[in-house]
């Protein structure tokens, strides 16, 4: 079995899920002169701290850290669904 073990190279922290990774990626705009947007490599890769501490994560992720996120609406297949189980079990 492989392990791959992830580190930021912002602080050396060990990373331990690799889904709190974010890359980092510098990029500048020359306008008028090169409307496109250049990137500057290398790419880094940062933990969730360093993103927090910095001020970088935007409120979709500080929502799923403080408040659990509400379990989505049910669809209309799910209701459906639903329909169909509640005369299954009256009807049987």
């Amino acid at each position: 079995m492989r392990k791959t073990t992830v580190t930021c190279d912002r602080c050396g922290e060990i990373i331990p899920e690799k889904d709190q990774v974010w890359q980092i990626k510098l990029a500048y705009k020359c306008f008028p002169t090169k409307p496109d947007i250049s990137h500057i490599q290398p790419r880094a890769e940062w933990c969730r701290g360093c993103m927090e501490e910095l001020g970088l994560l935007g409120n979709k992720y500080k929502a799923t850290i403080d408040n659990p996120v509400p379990p989505p609406e049910p669809t209309l297949e799910d209701i459906i669904r639903a329909i169909v189980r509640a005369e299954i079990v009256e009807g049987g």
